[in-house]
Order: C-alpha cells, then structure tokens, then sequence
C-alpha cells in the first residue's frame, strides 16, 4: 500500500488561496473617540468662564420670571470674560446672540459655537429689568484660560470639572481621572461615561471591564438622553462574557437601545448578531443584517460599506452582486480588509476584468498593514507563479508572516510545502509543526494531513492513536478526507479491531463529499455498490 502521506496529497488539490471570508462571533469593532454628547470647554476655545444653574419653578417665582428660561448665573471669576461683560450672580440669560437658552445645555452649545475673536451678545433678566451685553472675545490665552477653568472646577462646577477631564485625557491619566471622578460625583453623566471609556480601552494595563460597566451604568440612569457610547459599550462588555458568562439576553437589550440611539457601530453589531445568530435568542437571518449595515451606513459608520461589500460579494441577505460589492469596497480603500476582498475580486475576475497585477497590488497594500488573508494570498501567487515568477521561498516569507498572526490556513500551507519530500524545503519536523497549529485552530483539512504523518512517522513518532483521534474530529466537522481516513484504518485494523463492514460505512459516507479514493476503495471492497458518485 502507498505511504499514507502520499495518499492525502492525490486526494487534495492544491488549495492555497483564501476566497471567502472567516466567520466570527460578533464584529471586531474598533475603539471610538466616545462621543458622549456631552458639551464642554478647552482652554484654546473661547469661554465666559461662570458656572450655570438650571432653573426651575421655584426659582423663576423667586425671581419673578414668567415661565423657567434661560439659566442662572450661580459664580463669575473675577478678571474672566463673564466679569468684563458685567455678569453678576443671579442674572438671568435667556439670549445667547438672539438665540433662546431653554437650558444648560443649549447655553453651552450656543457660547462654544462662538470662533475666536467673534462678538457675542447675552440678553439677561436682572432685578426685573432686560438688560443687553455685548463681548468682543480676543485671542484666547491658554494658560490663563486653564487656570480659570480649574478655579470654577474648584468651585464645584461640573461643567468645567468635566472640561478639565475631557482636557487631561491623553496628557495625564490620573488629572483626568481626578477630574472625571469630581464631575461625575457632582452628577455629571458625561464624565461617568468618559470614566467608562477609559477602563473599557485603558491604554496602561488591562481593561477592568467590571469597573467600566459600573461607570456606563451610572451614566445610564436619570431622565436626561443616554450617552449613545456608554449604552454599547455596556452592550459588549454583556454581549462578549467580558464580566463572567455572557449576558445575551441584557446585552441585547442595550444594544438594541443604543441602535435606536443612532448608534452606527451597534447597527453594525446588530448585523453580525442576525447573521451568526444567538443560540435560541436571535434566528440567524441574513436579510435582517443587510438591513442593519444599511441602517450603519446611513449613519455614516466608516466600516459599515465594507460589510455591505461582503453581503453582495457573498450574497448574504441580497443578490449577490460582484460589481455592487467592488463599489462598497472602494469606499473604504484604507481599510486592509478592503483591499484584500479587492484583491481577491480582480485575482478571480468577479465583476471586473481579470487584473492579477491590481490582485498583487492589492494584497501587497493590505499585507504591509498587517492583513493575514492579504499575505496569504500573496504566498499563494508566488508557490503556484500566478501573475509573479514562481518563488517557493517567497511564498514561504509571505505564508509565515499570516502564520504569526495566527491564521490556519497559512500554517496548513506551510505544512504542504514543508511536506513534499521531492523539495529542497522539505522539513518534515516543520511541517508536523504547522499541520499541528492549523488543526488545532479546528481547520480539518489540516487534521487528516497531520493524522497522515501520525501515520507514517513523518516528522516525529508514529503513532496510529493519534492519527485515529484527528481523523476523528476531521471527520465529525464534515470533513470527507476525513471520514475516508477513518475508513482506511477501520480496513487496515490500525488502532482499530479491523473491521471491513465499518471501512466501507465510512467510505461511502467520504463519497457522498466526492472523495476519490473512497469512490475507489468502495468500488474495491463492494462492487456491487451502486449509489456512488462515479470518479
């Protein structure tokens, strides 16, 4: 009988590129600023610097308003902007440059609109009288204007406490820690979400997803609008089990909420929720998730169109549509997985003229940032001299660099190249290596060709058992070499009782997959066979 190494290698086309995509469980969203929609002030911005009160009932009769507008002048840094323009406490703003204050809120966006060196006007209530004032702003001065920000933070402003975090993140973590834990203890729910953020993404250290989720939560609580940014990061911290066991069903819950918050990477999550589906929650449905890009996309969602490319590459939830997806994936042409489902479009000619030099190209581009499928492909184009000389050790540096990435398929290949006795680069201790990293990342393809140098003794110590256990799990993932494996040993009585009646149950269970050599083997052990597919 042939060495059974030999045998896998007439059983298998050589199979080196990566058309489709991987599967995973949930998007790989990347880290956003985290817009909390949250006003604040930085010292090169021009500000009045005077801490606002919010009024209500009470204080409009106090103070004989005809209705709660405006906002209440509550302290004024003597020397600042506010002072020039002759505020006072317990003025009355309700005019920002003819613009109505209806709140705190709307008082800060109004004066943070102002440019530099621009007039600004405030009408105000004081003593009963209206009364209108008018401030030229200057070149803003940085210094002194921090100062004055951290005077009404010491004051217990949490407008400028949270300024003052918002302005520390990326200089000093601990002053902007210090900051954020004063604002949001004065109730302010931006820093709570700022405070969130930080240990949901800490740059020093491991995130503490506990701690972050306890901030998002806070910030989540009260009657003003939710912090869209702290409601999804809640959502995955659920959703991904980074707290314990996952919580599906409350992190779906969030994630709907933030979705409906017009939040675009949760549209995004949405989507990839119905195209994988959770367990008996959520019904995989591919139309849903199409739906949800879309819903990113009309959002604005930088990576939405590269997940919109992938449903008309791949027909998921829409007709398939190569010339539609080719157009989605030019959209995001700085993303590497972009220029890699390019690459693989102009490789294979899928609406597009064939083009393997705009395929290299490509590749090469996304390789250079760090794309694995991008590398891949590039060794196969220089192992098989598609569209570049054939160069086996080029196809060796690029198979290797998607290999320390982690990526199977490439560590398979290596394992083929490494095996072939006939090659100046056969190294059959490597080649075991990689076969072995690639099966256990669950590739079977790789098992059966591991299972085979178990077999044979190539590369380390025979050993039938474990070829058995491999061809095993090949075969339960579906895997037709798979099961055929099994049959040869169930015929053989390797690490098996010999059993003829079991050799064929598994080869015909390998030809219903189209296996040759169990098409053949069948023919062999039971001519009589007829429900076979033919070789």
């Amino acid at each position: 009988m042939e060495s059974a190494t030999a045998l896998v290698m007439i059983k298998r086309a050589l199979f080196c590129f990566v058309i489709g995509t991987f599967a995973q469980s949930f998007v790989f969203c990347p880290m956003l600023s985290g817009q909390d929609d949250v006003s604040y002030v930085v010292p090169s911005s021009p500000s009045l610097h005077l801490s606002v009160d919010p009024i209500d009932m009470d204080i409009a009769t106090r103070l004989n308003l005809p209705t709660p507008m405006g906002v209440l002048v509550s302290a004024v840094i003597e020397d600042s902007a506010a002072d020039n323009l002759g505020l006072a406490e317990n003025d009355v703003i309700f005019l920002v440059s003819g613009r109505p204050i209806n709140d705190v809120s709307t008082f800060r966006t109004h004066v943070l609109d102002q440019a530099p060196e621009e007039s600004i006007s405030l009408t105000i209530f004081r003593n009963g009288s209206e009364l209108l004032l008018e401030h030229q702003f200057g070149k803003p001065d940085t210094t002194a204007q921090l100062t004055t920000m951290t005077r009404l933070a010491e004051l217990g402003d949490p407008f400028y406490q949270h300024s003052l975090g918002r302005y520390f993140e990326g200089r000093s973590d601990a002053q902007a820690l210090r900051w954020h834990r004063r604002a949001a203890k004065s109730g302010s729910r931006g820093s709570m979400f700022r405070l969130g953020m930080y240990y949901f993404s800490r740059r020093s250290g491991k995130p503490d997803y506990i701690e972050a989720l306890q901030w998002h939560q806070r910030a989540m609580t009260g009657t003003d609008a939710d912090p869209p940014e702290a409601v999804y990061q809640a959502s995955i911290i659920l959703l991904k089990g980074r707290v314990g066991e996952p919580d599906y069903e409350r992190g779906l819950k969030l994630l709907t909420r933030s979705a409906g918050l017009n939040h675009g990477w949760a549209w995004i999550e949405l989507g990839d929720v119905y195209r994988f589906g959770i367990n008996e929650l959520v019904e995989k449905d591919l139309e849903k998730a199409f739906r949800c890009y879309q819903r990113a996309d009309g959002l604005n969602n930088p990576m939405a169109p590269f997940f919109l490319g992938e449903c008309y590459e791949f027909g998921r939830g829409v007709t398939q549509n190569y010339s539609k997806a080719m157009a989605c994936y030019k959209r995001v042409p700085a993303w590497p997985a972009s220029m890699t489902r390019l690459g693989v479009l102009y490789q294979f000619g899928l609406g597009v003229e064939k083009d393997l030099a705009k395929a290299k190209d490509y590749y090469e581009k996304a390789s250079k940032l760090g794309d694995a499928i991008a590398s891949n492909n590039l060794g196969g184009m220089y192992e098989v001299g598609l569209g570049v000389d054939k160069d086996r050790k080029q196809a060796i540096k690029f198979y290797k660099l998607a290999a320390e990435k982690g990526f199977a398929k490439s560590h398979e290949n290596l394992g083929r190249i490494y095996s072939e006795e006939t090659s100046e680069l056969t190294d059959l201790a490597k080649a075991r290596e990689h076969y072995q990293a690639a099966a256990t990342q669950g590739l079977a393809s790789a098992m059966v060709s591991l299972g085979f140098m178990h077999v044979d003794g190539k590369g380390g110590e025979k050993s039938n058992v474990e070829a058995l256990r491999w061809f095993q799990v090949a075969a339960e993932l579906g895997d037709s070499a798979g099961a055929s494996a099994l049959g040869m040993m169930y015929e053989n009585g390797w690490a098996v009782p010999q059993d003829r009646a079991e050799a064929i149950a598994w080869y015909l269970k390998a030809a219903e997959g189209n296996d040759q050599w169990a098409i053949t083997r069948v023919k062999e052990l039971k001519p009589e066979t007829s429900s076979i597919p033919k070789p």
